[in-house]
């Protein structure tokens, strides 16, 4: 078992993670509530303030970055020739609040809708949501147990997502319309429970957050229970375990070949303090 290193500390919840453009880029979701960047050296930049907690993050063929904008359910975009972001796709009729996103190469969209304002209501199941590049909108499946951390596959065919509550990684097959397949179990952590109960929920040993995939086939996993991160594979095995400074959140693999492994890490019961920070191991398999 590896033990990462701090890279960047004093930040607030620190979501989103994605390596782009030769830099880590994350959201402040409760914190500063910006989207900021980190370089392999550690200096941040601040790229833009959203004022309804900033979530998952992704970029159309064209490099405007996509922001989702979790407590009003609205996909945001900010074109890369300017540091405003405007409406991409308002999603309020779907969603009750949303969560990380995955884009592919043609700039469509899925998005995660926990189905529940977490802290203020009784936990419902969510659903995963597609938007087109051109802003067409549909439920693409439903009833996740708090749809987390989502990636799509190298080959663009399959999505998988992290069930917080379901304690496991679902697979979906993605079709030419963008449209899902069935939902199929890729990793199981614990049983799924038979009722929504936050007190049983959170007292379980794994709750898969955020997730990045590598080359051999393998998903890293956050989890924000305990201060370590794992990846495993479809067999079951657990191919690797790092420890953090403190619970993980979300991880994305980058630096120039792919195999720097950023972590971000914080305190739930501090979510809108300053307990982040970006944690980093260098591993085997690179990122896809």
């Amino acid at each position: 078992m590896g033990e990462a290193t701090v890279l960047i500390e004093g930040i607030g919840w620190p979501e989103g993670l994605r390596w782009h453009q030769n830099m880590l880029w994350f959201s402040d979701t409760y914190g500063t509530r910006q989207v900021h960047t980190v370089d392999p050296q550690g200096s941040v930049s601040d790229i833009g303030y959203f004022e309804n907690a900033p979530g998952g993050l992704g970029w159309n063929p064209e490099g405007d970055l996509l922001v989702v904008s979790m407590e009003d359910t609205t996909l945001m975009k900010m074109l890369s020739s300017d540091s405003v972001a405007q409406v991409a796709c308002d999603l309020s009729a779907y969603a009750t609040c949303l969560n990380d996103m995955a884009v592919d190469a043609m700039g469509n969209a899925y998005i995660g809708d926990i189905g529940f304002n977490f802290g203020e209501d009784e936990p419902e199941k969510g659903n995963i949501l597609f938007v087109s590049s051109d802003g067409d909108v549909r439920v693409a499946a439903e009833n996740l147990f708090l749809p987390n951390g989502i990636a799509i596959s190298s080959d663009g065919q399959k999505l998988i997502v992290a069930e917080s509550f379901g304690a496991r990684l679902s697979i979906f097959e993605i079709r030419e319309s963008g449209s899902l397949g069935e939902r199929e179990t890729f990793h199981v952590f614990d049983d799924v429970p038979p009722m929504m109960d936050m007190e049983i929920l959170m007292t379980r040993p794994v709750m898969p957050d955020g997730i990045c995939l590598n080359s051999d086939g393998g998903v890293w996993v956050a989890n924000p229970l305990q201060s370590s991160i794992i990846c495993v594979d479809e067999s079951g095995q657990v191919l690797e375990e790092i420890t953090t400074s403190q619970p993980s959140i979300a991880c994305a693999l980058g630096g120039l070949d792919r195999r720097t492994l950023y972590i971000s890490t914080g305190d739930m019961s501090q979510q809108a303090g300053r307990s982040g920070r970006i944690e980093t191991f260098i591993v085997g398999s690179p990122g896809i």
